[in-house]
Formats: structure tokens, C-alpha cells, sequence
């Protein structure tokens, strides 16, 4: 995977990511409404992210995420694989 061209297609600005849960997104998490989805989604759009396994680059996904009902549910990001065209959601990632 050439990380240097990847980095050459960036479009949007870089921003300082910490890669935890910070104190403000504790009780969205699990809360099923518009405004917990859009809180959640101003901080994780757009991100990108790379599976050296299987050398697959994701971004998550500026406006779909994914609510999962149940004891352990709450909102997941879904990640469009490169190939995505916006048409098609079936393929992405949660």
C-alpha cells in the first residue's frame, strides 16, 4: 500500500484526532435521537482509516451511521470502503 499517495488525495484539513471516548460523548452513545447522531458525526466524519491486513482504506461516512438496539447497543460510524459511489449501502462498514 503506498501511504504517500494516500496522503497526496487527502482533501479535507488535518485535525488532531485522540482515539478515545472523550467525556462529552458518554451519554450519546446511547441515546437515539438527531442530535446525539449529528454530535457524534461532527467528530468522526470523514475520518480515514486503513486495514494493512487487508490492504482496504476506509472513510467514515459524512451522514450514515448506524444505531444498534439492544443491551449493548448504541451508535457505530459506518465506513465507505473506496470503491463506494454513494449509491450502494449495502456495502458499508460498520
Amino acid at each position: 500500500m503506498d501511504v504517500d499517495a494516500i496522503h497526496n488525495t487527502l482533501t479535507a484539513p488535518k485535525r488532531l484526532f485522540k482515539c478515545s471516548i472523550e467525556y462529552w460523548e458518554m451519554p450519546l452513545l446511547r441515546e437515539n435521537d438527531a442530535l446525539a447522531k449529528y454530535k457524534l458525526q461532527q467528530k468522526y466524519k470523514g475520518l480515514v482509516m486503513c486495514d494493512i491486513d487487508l490492504k482496504i482504506v476506509y472513510t467514515i461516512s459524512a451522514d450514515k451511521m448506524q444505531y444498534d438496539k439492544g443491551r449493548n447497543g448504541g451508535w457505530a460510524v459506518l465506513t465507505e470502503p473506496s470503491e463506494y459511489d454513494g449509491t450502494n449501502d449495502d456495502i458499508l462498514v460498520p
